[in-house]
């Protein structure tokens, strides 16, 4: 193999690599928050401006009935992690969403446009989560929302959950409208994510850099 043909085929496997990496879509390190709700049936939201996909996070608390202490449940959003914290006997939930805009009384739909064919699944990194937990991921794209929900044991140390493309039916990676994560904790429940991702197939970027390093090799040889 000649040099000029070295350095295209290079060329188009560097332009792989490029195609194929992890988009962030928010690693929390923007968009300080701190929202505190208290009582039954409530629920309170804030937006925060930043390098989150989109630029701007919609964060919501929701406690049902069961509160028995009429303590808080609340979410913060500080030095690059994402807590929720439900104090005891408080069964609340909580969404982190992108593609939203601020009404001044709620969320409205704003279209990100994000394009994430390169990839094929949502990896969330968990700190930590005390309690048994739900996790539900949920797409728009097309005016066809999918969800799909995880259930997710305890662990004090930290851990990935991962939500495959293929299990959203009916909605196109292509061009991504919404994104929301709902975190629905046990009564008592608390839980830290640091980042939320979407990232290729772990046998792409491999082979790939399989590639790379194959033509390295050769080019010294050479």
């Amino acid at each position: 193999m000649n040099f000029k043909s070295i350095a295209i085929l290079s060329g188009v496997l560097a332009a792989g690599v490029a195609s194929a990496q992890a988009i962030t879509i928010d690693d929390f390190s923007t968009g300080n928050a701190s929202i505190d709700i208290s009582g039954i049936n409530n629920t309170g939201y804030g937006f925060q401006n930043g390098s989150m996909i989109g630029g701007d996070r919609w964060t919501e608390l929701f406690i049902g009935p069961t509160n028995p202490f009429g303590i808080s449940f609340s979410i913060d959003v500080n030095t690059g992690r994402l807590s929720v914290s439900s104090e005891s006997g408080v069964d609340g939930r909580a969404r982190i969403g992108y593609g939203y805009s601020d009404t001044g009384t709620g969320p409205a739909f704003q279209d990100l446009n994000a394009s994430m064919g390169s990839n094929d699944r949502f990896v969330v990194d968990f700190i930590y989560s005390d309690q048994p937990l739900q996790a539900t991921m949920s797409i728009r794209s097309g005016g066809v929302t999918s969800m799909v929900t995880k259930m997710i044991t305890p662990s004090v140390v930290p851990f990935q959950q991962t939500w495959l493309f293929s299990e959203f039916a009916g909605v196109s990676f292509l061009d991504v409208d919404q994104i929301y994560l709902e975190l629905d904790t046990a009564a008592s429940g608390d839980v830290t994510i640091d980042a939320i991702r979407a990232v290729p197939e772990p046998m792409t970027m491999s082979l790939l850099a399989l590639g790379l390093a194959g033509l390295a090799a050769r080019k010294r040889r050479k």
